[in-house]
């Protein structure tokens, strides 16, 4: 389908490094760097910079990739219908995800699906809010999960809805409490997610007038459950996210409580392949059988 030369120029932007897009291409990084040369005497056009650091645009780059991602997106929508034309004997279903559903709700479900649909594949490509985002709309993946806060263009279906939890050191002094007030977050040490992750917790504190004293800012949450294990400070989690928690800490529900929402977005259910469209309907259907929250 599209030029192979355009997935080593879209990898390499995306990760800034020839040897990481070679590693996840399978491609050797001379052979990367064969073929980015060999795009860019096609085009005219110098599309990267390399130095000590990695790789960075040039301005003709820049102006240049939002055309070859288009190319690719319209060339795995082809390879997606000729697949549908087969029935579902064939194709591929790809999702954008953040790791807490990567580890606790898609392996199950994605083996139920393919003991049904053997000749399907997944390609599961794991990010944050932003970035899934980004790919929905730029037709990389077919859907990705979300935390649901307002969205433009893209579609959403609701899955379910989660507490939230605070998360504190073992030894905390409220850890043997029933629940944990809110209020009392602007006592102590807080540590948040990044901005862009961290919607449903500033929701949460938004719609409960609080400001907490946030010390440190992480982009992972298990990096938060580790930095309150070592009594660093206190967070708030939603409950997927602490499921099967490695970490020596205390969760306690909120008082008053707060819930989180987990939904689905997606440009155009019309424009997704029959593997991804049936896929979906799995994924709802499953998770309405057997999940143990609450669904939306």
């Amino acid at each position: 389908m599209a030029d192979g030369r355009y997935d080593a120029f879209i990898k390499t932007v995306e990760l800034g490094s020839l040897t990481k897009a070679a590693e996840v291409l399978g491609y050797t990084q001379s052979g990367i760097s064969h073929m980015l040369a060999g795009l860019e005497a096609e085009l005219g056009a110098t599309l990267l910079l390399r130095d000590r650091s990695g790789v960075r645009l040039t301005p003709e780059g820049a102006a240049l990739l939002p055309q070859v991602q288009a190319v690719c997106a319209s060339s795995r929508e082809l390879a997606d219908a000729a697949a549908s034309l087969r029935g579902m004997e064939s194709g591929v279903v790809r999702i954008g995800a953040f790791s807490s559903v990567s580890c606790h709700i898609l392996p199950p479900l994605i083996k139920s699906f393919l003991d049904s649909h053997p000749g399907i594949s997944f390609e599961l490509l794991q990010s944050d809010y932003p970035e899934t985002e980004r790919w929905v709309a730029e037709g990389r993946v077919d859907f990705g999960f979300l935390g649901l806060y307002p969205r433009r263009e893209c579609d959403v279906i609701p899955l379910l809805r989660n507490r939230v939890l605070a998360v504190l050191p073992a030894r905390h002094p409220m850890a043997k409490e029933a629940a944990f007030p809110l209020s009392r977050l602007a006592e102590e040490p807080f540590i948040a997610l990044d901005e862009g992750n961290d919607y449903e917790i500033r929701g949460v504190l938004a719609q409960n007038n609080l400001t907490p004293r946030t010390v440190f800012r992480v982009r992972d949450d298990y990096t938060i459950m580790s930095m309150v294990e070592a009594g660093l400070g206190v967070s708030l989690l939603p409950e997927l996210v602490l499921r099967r928690c490695a970490y020596k800490v205390t969760t306690l529900p909120l008082d008053p409580p707060a819930f989180w929402q987990l939904g689905v977005i997606l440009r155009d259910r019309s424009r997704m392949s029959a593997a991804s469209r049936a896929f979906l309907r799995h994924l709802t259907d499953s998770l309405r059988v057997s999940c143990k929250w609450a669904i939306l």
